[in-house]
């Protein structure tokens, strides 16, 4: 009698129980969080009801129906704001790095598919996120941009075209956003027989970027009608104004909110607080190498000229709520909140003693250790 045994190439067979019992599933690019891979399908359909002529119509449907499937689905849950806020946070787009690279193991990822592979597009869209982003898509403008692929090219300006989005809702990071489309419409015009593609494309790419600088510049800040009894930022005592001010990491938004009236300018020059601006993104021998050059009459050291200084010879740091993380244990690029599938808790093999010594640990990336993952074009 012939025996028909189980498939072993199956599905359920690949992962141990641990895993085929959590929210994990598998799609034709790896195995994806379910929230994750709902989220991605709806922005995509939210997106393409954008463009069309009834938008309102499809999306008031979209959300209806989106709703329903959430109350029906999520009715232990607390209220609907606690469930999109999760699903933000639990949002897992990874990528699994080839060890070894592409010889040895005969495939490997293009900046293209990274771009999608982590969900860019989906990241602007969480404001711990949002500045990461801007800084890659900074880089990939100053050195990427020229030798981009089709499919890179789409990636890219999509990323674009939803930050534009977010920006023209919130208002803010426009000043950001907006250098960076003027640093692309320069090198769009700059050497076009270096450009891959048609110079048909490159002039469709730079069209829309025209249009979203003026979506930019159009944007209309409102201020807020308030009554004459109302509370207004001079009637704050000074400690209160002062921890305002010292919320600011920028030193350009310091100077700028200290440009509004004359008091708010007098708390902006303290002293100390530029003194510990400069303690924070420089080092004491950097400081050391500048700071005698600004001493006044009363042999004090002027703060606000050594950080001018150092920041035109050195720059500033960049501090980000929320990065990309590398694992190495299973070689894998994640965002922090999101995690990823990793070996060391999946696989059985890895509690035994052969693995018991092994101490899982994270890297976090810059932007710039990120893009010199790839290679540069």
């Amino acid at each position: 009698m012939p025996f028909v045994a189980k498939e072993s190439r199956s599905s359920s067979s690949l992962l141990p129980p641990a895993v085929s019992n959590s929210n994990w599933v598998r799609s034709g690019s790896g195995w994806e969080k379910f929230i994750a891979l709902r989220e991605n399908l709806n922005r995509h359909i939210k997106r393409l009801a954008r463009d069309s002529s009834n938008s309102r119509v499809i999306l008031s449907n979209i959300n209806n129906r989106n709703q329903e499937v959430e109350s029906s689905q999520d009715q232990n849950k607390e209220n609907e704001s606690n469930r999109k806020k999760k699903s933000i946070d639990h949002q897992s787009c990874y990528i699994f790095l080839p060890r070894g690279g592409a010889m040895k193991t005969g495939f490997y990822f293009t900046i293209g598919e990274v771009l999608n592979r982590l969900d860019f597009s989906g990241a602007v869209h969480d404001h711990r996120r949002f500045n990461y982003v801007c800084r890659i898509l900074e880089i990939i403008t100053e050195s990427w941009l020229f030798a981009l692929s089709g499919l890179a090219q789409k990636n890219f300006f999509f990323i674009l075209e939803e930050s534009v989005t977010v920006v023209s809702e919130t208002k803010l990071y426009v000043n950001r956003v907006k250098k960076i489309l003027q640093d692309i419409s320069k090198n769009l015009v700059k050497n076009p027989h270096f450009h891959v593609g048609s110079p048909k494309t490159w002039n469709k790419w730079l069209d829309l970027v025209k249009d979203w600088l003026q979506q930019l510049n159009a944007i209309d800040y409102t201020p807020t009608e308030s009554g004459v009894d109302s509370l207004q930022l001079m009637d704050l005592p000074p400690d209160c104004l002062n921890r305002i001010v010292s919320s600011l990491a920028n030193a350009k938004d310091i100077v700028n909110f200290g440009l509004t009236c004359k008091y708010i300018h007098e708390i902006s020059e303290y002293t100390l607080r530029w003194e510990r601006l400069c303690r924070f993104h420089f080092t004491q021998q950097q400081i050391t190498s500048v700071s005698p050059k600004f001493l006044d009459s009363d042999n004090e050291v002027n703060w606000k000229g050594v950080y001018s200084r150092l920041c035109h010879r050195h720059g500033t740091r960049e501090l980000y709520n929320n990065v990309l993380n590398l694992c190495n244990h299973c070689n894998c690029i994640y965002w922090t909140d999101g995690g990823h599938p990793c070996s060391a808790e999946i696989t059985p093999e890895f509690s035994t003693r052969q693995f018991s010594d092994v101490v899982v640990t994270q890297q976090n990336l810059t932007p710039e250790e990120f893009m010199k993952l790839w290679p540069t074009p």
